[in-house]
């Protein structure tokens, strides 16, 4: 037979919660996870946002194709061209240019704001896509893993076969 008091306090320790010691581990556990992804989780984000440009940049140069097809010139204004993005967020056009428009044009989108470490950088593109050496985007930020270096020792390879 069991006694009252024994059914008291057995009640008593499940109505206790967590003690003050399990609370610590779990908070320093979540912070530490916090330290560990939270850099990874800023890299990714840059790395979408410098994904997003690419995306913008290779549709408006598909706008302009289509509108080239129609015209027989590269649009000089963005209401001629059908089916445009919205720009990307943090994302500005500094410059929008052409010597002539029936031959070429070229557009240069800078990153604003803050870029989690790798400051301000420019994506620039043009009639012929994205320009490697013209662009600033760091490394880690460029489309499929390349690098400038990698696309350096390329056109090396291929100016050596001219």
């Amino acid at each position: 037979m069991i006694c009252s008091h024994h059914k008291i306090s057995r009640s008593a320790s499940r109505n206790r919660g967590f003690s003050m010691i399990e609370m610590v581990v779990v908070i320093s556990i979540i912070g530490l996870l916090s330290v560990v992804a939270a850099p990874k989780y800023r890299k990714a984000l840059e790395r979408v946002r410098a994904s997003q440009a690419f995306y913008y940049l290779s549709h408006f140069q598909t706008a302009q194709e289509r509108h080239y097809a129609i015209a027989g010139e590269y649009a000089e204004n963005f209401r001629h061209l059908d089916g445009l993005l919205n720009l990307p967020v943090n994302f500005e056009i500094t410059s929008y240019t052409s010597t002539n428009w029936q031959q070429n044009w070229r557009m240069v989108l800078r990153r604003t704001g803050s870029s989690h470490g790798y400051g301000t950088y420019r994506i620039v593109w043009s009639n012929d896509g994205f320009k490697t050496f013209s662009s600033n985007i760091p490394d880690p930020l460029m489309p499929h893993g390349l690098t400038k270096e990698s696309l350096r020792r390329a056109k090396e390879q291929q100016d050596a076969f001219r």
